[in-house]
């Protein structure tokens, strides 16, 4: 039938009883007279052309085109749901607690402005950020973002949003290369005195670009430590060779401090994501904050943005 003016409730109502097989169960679920209830399902037969159930005293079944019907119908009428709660949520003022995990070099270097940014502009609202290097489980803790550096494994519970991408830098302090010279490839760094970060994945393998692929390369750490500010402050003391966010030692670059070395070999950008439960991404909360977020990071130099964190799982 072209054209067909549709009347949603009487689909809803054709469900209701194929779900409930029976006539009167569909009435009392859906609170209304047995007869309306056979209304609705003889007007649909009468749209559609043909019987859409076969009735007895004693049974009920569905016919082909009842059986097309009820299958495409479900998933129509569960989809237009979903695509009013999502409206509805995406429309609501952001209230409650957001519940945020990220690293602490990351938090430091860009989250100060975001952050002040959305306690102004939705009141309501009450943040809580957790500051750690370690592998957070946001389900089972109940977090509801956690910001992720590097590779996202597969999840089927977690989604995740691109923010950007970043780098790291390979670097020494002058003193440190003088008395035991500079590495001019990433192998000479099993003669030489290395930091590395901790809880990172590739603690004890650095990662570095030869020709046309990621070469990892390992290392055996003079210390370890889970602080990519205290690792750069004790390369910047002389104590080894240090791998660390390109903006948490911009300025002492700059200021001849520390040396960027194995440059030629600089391992591809890491992408920083947003993670999050599929049932988070409609939240107000989250919607507001992520929308923040990126606003505040499309004008800032993407290229420091290489603070590590643990990968979703």
């Amino acid at each position: 039938m072209d054209n067909l003016d549709f009347d949603l409730e009487a689909l809803r109502v054709f469900l209701a009883v194929v779900d409930r097989r029976s006539f009167r169960e569909a009435a009392r679920e859906l609170s209304m007279p047995k007869s309306t209830v056979s209304k609705k399902v003889s007007t649909l037969e009468s749209q559609l052309g043909g019987p859409l159930l076969q009735r007895t005293t004693r049974s009920m079944a569905l016919t082909p085109r009842g059986e097309v019907l009820y299958q495409q119908g479900s998933a129509a009428l569960s989809q237009l749901g979903e695509a009013t709660r999502s409206l509805r949520d995406s429309e609501a003022e952001p209230t409650g607690i957001l519940r945020i995990t990220a690293p602490p070099t990351f938090a430091e270097l860009f989250l100060t402005d975001v952050l002040a940014t959305c306690a102004q502009q939705y009141p309501k609202m009450r943040l809580v950020i957790d500051l750690s290097d370690r592998m957070v489980d946001i389900v089972r803790e109940g977090f509801d973002i956690a910001l992720r550096v590097g590779p996202l494994v597969d999840s089927t519970t977690l989604k995740a949003r691109l923010l950007g991408t970043g780098q790291t830098v390979t670097v020494a302090s002058p003193r440190y290369l003088k008395t035991h010279g500079t590495p001019r490839l990433p192998t000479d760094l099993s003669s030489h005195e290395c930091i590395s970060q901790s809880s990172t994945r590739t603690a004890n393998n650095w990662v570095f670009r030869v020709g046309r692929k990621n070469v990892s390369v390992p290392i055996k750490p003079r210390v370890s430590v889970n602080s990519f500010r205290l690792v750069a402050n004790l390369a910047e003391a002389g104590l080894g060779i240090a791998r660390a966010p390109a903006g948490l030692v911009t300025e002492r670059l700059r200021k001849g401090r520390l040396v960027e070395v194995l440059s030629d070999f600089q391992a591809d950008p890491m992408s920083m994501h947003a993670v999050f439960t599929a049932a988070n991404q409609t939240s107000p909360r989250v919607r507001a904050f992520l929308e923040l977020l990126s606003e505040s990071l499309e004008v800032t130099d993407v290229a420091f943005m290489a603070a590590h964190s643990a990968r979703a799982r």
